[in-house]
C-alpha cells in the first residue's frame, strides 16, 4: 500500500493538527480458467482470464476526533463471457466514525456481505484464482461494494465493534425505476475462546429472503468453519414458493511455512424443485505465497447438475 500525506499547511505548521490521508492500492490476479460447461461453446473450455483493481481510500479527521472518509475504486476485467472494457470507476463509498460507532453511505456491502464466516479464508474468497464458489450457501441476491460501476442507489450502514461483539444493519436502494430489489439486512457476531459465532438475515421487497448462520475457528492443526442459510423462495415465485436449505463445512490447513490448503463441501436441499437441484458440491483451494504481496493459487471445484466441473490456476498479487 502506498500512502500520500496532504496536509492544508507547510509541513512546519503541522505539529498537533490533523493531516488529510490518501492511500493508494489495490490487487491483480491473471491466469487460466478451465470451465467444462463451455466446451460446445465458441470461445471453449479453457481461457485466460485477468483482473487489475486500483483502490483509493481517503480519510481525516475533525478536531473532535470524528473520522471523515471515502473510498472508490476503478476495475478492469477479462473475463470469458463478458465484453472487455476499459477499467471502470465504482460508485463511491462515504463513512463517519467515532469510538465503536462507524456509519457508512453510499456505495455500501450489505450485512450478509460483510458478516463473518460466510466466504472462505482464500485470497480469491472463493475456489482458485476467479472466486468460483457453487458452495456459496446464500442463494439469493446480496450485495457487496461494487468495483467497476455505481452500485446501490443509496445506501446505508450502521456499525457497532466493541471488543468481541460486532453488529451491521443495513439498508440498500435496488434502482430508482423498480423497488422491487431493495432490501434491509443485519448481522450480529461474538468471539468467545477463539471462536466466532454470525447470525445474518436479509428481507427484501421480491420476498427472496436470507437466514445464514456461521461458526468459525481453531482446532490447532487446521482452522474450521460451518455456514447454513435458508434461502427463501430462491428460484420460486410467491405463489409457488421453493425455499434452499445448504450447509457447508471447510478446513483450512497450513502446509509448512508458505502453503496453504482449503478443502470444502457443500449440499443443499430443494423441496420444491426436481432431484437435479438436490445434492452436494466440493473444491479444494491450494495457495503458496511467495513474498511481497504475491500469491499462486490453483483450485477446482465440482457441483450440482452435469457439466459443472471448473478449475483456475495463476497468480494474485496485492499492492
Amino acid at each position: 500500500m502506498k500512502k500520500i500525506l496532504l496536509a492544508t499547511t507547510a509541513v512546519i505548521a503541522t505539529a498537533g493538527m490533523a493531516a488529510a490521508e490518501v492511500t493508494f492500492g489495490g490487487l491483480g490476479r491473471f491466469g487460466v480458467h478451465y470451465s467444462e460447461a463451455n466446451k460446445d461453446k465458441p470461445e471453449g473450455d479453457t481461457n485466460l482470464e485477468s483482473r487489475l483493481r486500483l483502490q483509493v481510500d481517503m480519510s481525516t479527521q475533525s478536531d473532535a476526533g470524528i473520522e471523515l472518509g471515502g473510498r472508490f475504486r476503478a476495475q478492469y476485467d477479462d473475463k470469458v463471457g463478458k465484453a472487455t472494457d476499459p477499467a471502470k470507476w465504482s460508485g463511491g463509498r462515504l463513512h463517519a466514525s467515532m469510538g465503536p460507532v462507524r456509519i457508512e453511505v453510499g456505495n455500501v456491502s450489505d450485512a450478509l456481505d460483510s458478516m463473518p464466516g460466510l466466504y472462505l479464508p482464500t485470497t480469491s474468497v472463493g475456489t482458485g484464482l476467479n472466486y468460483m464458489d457453487p458452495g456459496m450457501v446464500a442463494l439469493n441476491d446480496f450485495r457487496g461494494f461494487s468495483s467497476n460501476g455505481p452500485g446501490v442507489v443509496n445506501g446505508i450502514n450502521f456499525v457497532y465493534s466493541m471488543g468481541d461483539l460486532n453488529l451491521l444493519v443495513n439498508s440498500n436502494d435496488g434502482s430508482e425505476a423498480d423497488d422491487s430489489d431493495d432490501h434491509v439486512s443485519g448481522y450480529i457476531s461474538y468471539k468467545i475462546n477463539g471462536w466466532q459465532i454470525a447470525l445474518a438475515g436479509l428481507d427484501s421487497q421480491d420476498d427472496k429472503n436470507i437466514l445464514v448462520g456461521t461458526v468459525t475457528g481453531d482446532l490447532g492443526f487446521a482452522g474450521v468453519g460451518l455456514s447454513y442459510a435458508n434461502n427463501e423462495n430462491a428460484g420460486g415465485t410467491a405463489a409457488d414458493p421453493d425455499d434452499v436449505g445448504k450447509v457447508r463445512l471447510y478446513g483450512h490447513i497450513p502446509v509448512g511455512m508458505a502453503t496453504e490448503v482449503v478443502v470444502w463441501g457443500a449440499n443443499q436441499s430443494d423441496p420444491v424443485m426436481d432431484s437435479t437441484d438436490d445434492g452436494g458440491s466440493f473444491g479444494i483451494d491450494v495457495e503458496h505465497h511467495l513474498g511481497g504481496g504475491v500469491t499462486a493459487v490453483a483450485g477446482v471445484s465440482d457441483s450440482i447438475g452435469d457439466n459443472a466441473t471448473q478449475a483456475s490456476a495463476g497468480i494474485f498479487f496485492k499492492f
